[in-house]
């Protein structure tokens, strides 16, 4: 396969049908882990459903990339830049790891592996991250690759029979830019 963009522990590239099969199907079906994704988690899904999903984002408005580890080529997890919109320079971002994944810094590199691109290759100008209030594990990561908080939307998610806040998280290129000369 080829490789999209490559870090120190892992690489990210386009998903295939032949992904869609152990590895991605478990973390999709695993519900503690799809807790805070939206979409997943609410029913059982079929290496079709994945098809599907990677079909419908193969498109000029999204780039979803799968996460792999360097040393194994396993799937890690899913990376999305999601409503790209070139007139505004802006886009989404979210991203989900497989349990086995966690805690070994593949997230923020994943991230700062698409940040990068999208600031330096893509011409965005603003990525907003939107976040569930109690998923400390997301914020802390998005904090770290230099996301800052502006906003809350009100009970805009619900789970587990109760309504929760949607913290809205974002950078912009020039704190990017900034970033990277600070280091």
């Amino acid at each position: 396969m080829i490789k999209f963009l490559s870090g120190k522990k892992v690489y990210l590239r386009g998903l295939t049908k032949e992904d869609c099969q152990q590895d991605y199907l478990c973390m999709a079906n695993d519900v503690e882990i799809s807790t805070f994704v939206e979409g997943i988690g609410y029913y059982p899904l079929s290496p079709r459903d994945l098809e599907e999903y990677i079909e419908s984002n193969n498109n000029y408005s999204n780039m979803l990339l799968g996460i792999f580890e360097n040393n194994s080529n396993k799937y890690v997890g899913n990376i999305h830049l999601s409503q790209i919109k070139p007139y505004h320079n802006s886009c989404m971002l979210g991203i989900v790891l497989s349990r086995d994944f966690t805690g070994k810094g593949y997230a923020l590199e994943a991230v700062n592996l698409v940040i990068k691109h999208a600031f330096e290759t893509m011409n965005i100008h603003r990525i907003q991250i939107p976040v569930i209030e109690m998923n400390d594990r997301a914020i802390n990561l998005y904090e770290r690759a230099g996301a800052v908080k502006e906003g809350r939307l009100r009970e805009a998610f619900y789970y587990q029979n109760k309504y929760h806040d949607m913290l809205i998280y974002s950078i912009l290129k020039n704190e990017y830019f900034s970033r990277l000369q600070n280091k």
